[in-house]
Order: structure tokens, then C-alpha cells, then sequence
């Protein structure tokens, strides 16, 4: 048995993922139990790592995190004066404006351009202030 057919511990090798070669069948079809079970405890493991949303009441309840990021974002751009806040902006020449946005710039304004820059805390803050 060549070194990537071996099994470790009674579990098929991962070889199987993408069928074998020489016609054998692949993992799914050699042992459904296996490959059920492999993918239970791989999608199972990060959903019980994360702890359970708070409940949404108000006009965001129906708002996801990525959805309130892309609203704080569009509001940081809105409110910056000059042209190019973003490197993905566009001058008036119809140029990205790149390294040369504010976003970019050291010591200017410091407009937020991606989901990145809006911390979990002024999501949250969003909600708690969009309820009242």
C-alpha cells in the first residue's frame, strides 16, 4: 500500500476527497458514514466556538454586522470634503486615486473605506443608537 492510501487509526486517508485514480471509487461512496461524519464535526466545531447573537429588537434587528458596516462606511465617505477618500475612488481625471486618498495619507482625515476599519464596538454602538 503506497504511503498515501495508508489509514490512520481505521479512518480512510484523505486521498479519497477527489476520487482515486485507476477507477476506485471515491470516499463518499466507499463509506457515506465516514464522510457524513467527517462533515458534521468539521461545520459543528466553529458554529459551537461562537457565542449566541443577542437578540435584535428596533429598525437594525433586521440588519446584518456587514450591513451596518457598509451604512457606517458610505456615511464616512459622505462626510469627507475632498475627492478621493478611498484608494477605489476615482479623481476627476477618472484615475483611482490609490495612494493618494486621504484613506492612504499620513496624519489626514481618516475616512472609513472598508468593513475592516468599523470595529465590532461601533457596530454595536450603531444599534444601540438607531433604537432609541
Amino acid at each position: 500500500m503506497s504511503p498515501s492510501r495508508h489509514h490512520f487509526d481505521g479512518l480512510p486517508s484523505l486521498a479519497g476527497w477527489r476520487g482515486e485514480q485507476g477507477g476506485r471509487s471515491s470516499l463518499n461512496q466507499r463509506n457515506p458514514i465516514v464522510l457524513s461524519l467527517m462533515i458534521a464535526v468539521l461545520t459543528a466545531a466553529p458554529l459551537a466556538a461562537q457565542p449566541a447573537p443577542a437578540p435584535r429588537n428596533g429598525p437594525t434587528a433586521s440588519l446584518s454586522d456587514d450591513q451596518i458596516r457598509d451604512i457606517i462606511i458610505q456615511r464616512s465617505i459622505t462626510a469627507y470634503s475632498g475627492r478621493c477618500p478611498c484608494p477605489e475612488n476615482r479623481m476627476s481625471n477618472g484615475a483611482r486615486c490609490g495612494h493618494r486618498s486621504a484613506y492612504e495619507r499620513p496624519n489626514g482625515e481618516a475616512p472609513k473605506c472598508y468593513r475592516r476599519d468599523v470595529s465590532d464596538e461601533e457596530v454595536a454602538r450603531f444599534r444601540a443608537a438607531s433604537e432609541h
